[in-house]
């Protein structure tokens, strides 16, 4: 299995986040005037919602809401046995890496280790969240950029109490639950989505086989936790076939995606000036949604033309996938690289730093978040 090759480039400006910041406000501001305040999560009764409950911020970490930032404050909610993050959060005083404490109900069953936006927004970097099974969750960097800025949106994982199954290890890979005091490599379905955890160890490359129930529709490309606060990245076939690329510690945890199988309608999202789907190169799916219960589930992958007169929005967002504040998420872009995918009330944005990684390849795998965002 090999990586991706860069293709022509584009730079991305920054004043298209502005942008997005006022349309983003702009829904927020809607959504207050109709009776919901500003700041907190609506419970709209056309649509099935989750129960947001807001996490108590400790160590001089705030929430980094404003009115030219409409992001959720930090938040968790459990559905369906799934827990779900998201807001976005800063440490304006203090150096303690403690933000939070799940309460019970809503912690994992091992330590996980998942990768997360931090620092400035169109050019973050990866950022590290771990999350304890007695609730403790941390947010830090090698230079310090969670600091500024730390992203909680679009993060799920399955509460303590899931079944998993354990992956059998291949080509020297080792389980990595001893030396990082995690869980083994596992997974587990739920109502057709698969959910990875657990971290391991070895060389780049193949090193397990996913059972037939839970494999994709089309070849994943997703960013994940390594050794030291890096981003490394999975690769799953729709044999079932995983890979992973990293060294000493890759973790999965916070990995999901819907299996071929799942019982979920699929709608291809209508691509913005510029931007076409990279499934024919890849054979990683179109951009598309789907919506199940207060899920949103996307997916697909996609890249842009430097010669066309488009710019870094890649997509209006259809009602049905739109989420009520702004998020951001890291995703894989271009040869192992990072970038972010901010999702406003209204429209998709891709960027990344440089921007030609984003140009050249942007995945949309993984990302799942509740409508009520």
């Amino acid at each position: 299995m090999r990586r991706l090759t860069s293709i022509a480039v584009r730079p991305l400006v920054a004043a298209v986040f502005a942008a997005a910041l006022v349309c983003g406000l702009a829904g927020g501001t809607a959504l207050a005037a109709s009776g919901t305040a500003a700041g907190q999560h609506p419970t709209a009764a056309a649509v099935t919602t989750v129960t947001w409950h807001k996490l108590t911020l400790r160590n001089g970490w705030k929430s980094s809401r404003s009115a030219s930032y409409n992001v959720a404050n930090p938040s968790y909610a459990v559905s369906g046995g799934i827990v779900y993050l998201d807001g976005t959060l800063k440490q304006q005083i203090g150096s303690n890496s403690v933000f939070a404490i799940l309460p019970r109900g809503a912690r994992p069953a091992h330590k996980e280790f998942l990768t997360v936006l931090s620092g400035n927004v169109g050019a973050g970097v990866p950022g590290t969240l771990v999350i304890r099974p007695n609730g403790v969750m941390t947010a830090s960097s090698p230079t310090g950029s969670t600091r500024a800025l730390t992203g909680l949106e679009a993060v799920s994982f399955p509460a303590a109490g899931a079944h998993w199954t354990s992956l059998k290890l291949l080509n020297g890979w080792k389980s990595g639950a001893a030396a990082f005091r995690t869980g083994g490599p596992a997974y587990t379905v739920r109502s057709g989505i698969v959910y990875l955890a657990g971290s391991l160890s070895g060389s780049s490359g193949r090193f397990a086989t996913l059972a037939k129930n839970a494999r994709p529709r089309s070849r994943l490309w997703i960013s994940v936790y390594n050794s030291g606060g890096t981003a490394g990245e999975v690769v799953i076939n729709p044999s079932g076939a995983i890979y992973a690329y990293g060294n000493v510690q890759t973790a999965l945890d916070g990995v999901s995606f819907p299996t071929a199988a799942a019982k979920l309608s699929w709608h291809k999202l209508a691509l913005g000036t510029g931007w076409s789907s990279s499934q024919s190169a890849w054979q990683s799916g179109d951009p598309e949604y789907a919506v199940a219960g207060p899920i949103v589930y996307l997916a697909g992958s996609m890249n842009f033309n430097p010669a066309s007169t488009g710019s870094a929005f890649f997509a209006d967002i259809p009602k049905a996938a739109r989420s009520v504040h702004e998020i951001t998420r890291q995703v894989y872009t271009l040869q192992g690289s990072t970038g972010e995918v901010v999702l406003t009330p209204s429209f998709g944005i891709a960027s990344s730093n440089p921007g030609s990684n984003a140009d050249g390849y942007t995945s949309l795998a993984g990302i799942a978040y509740p409508r009520n965002s």
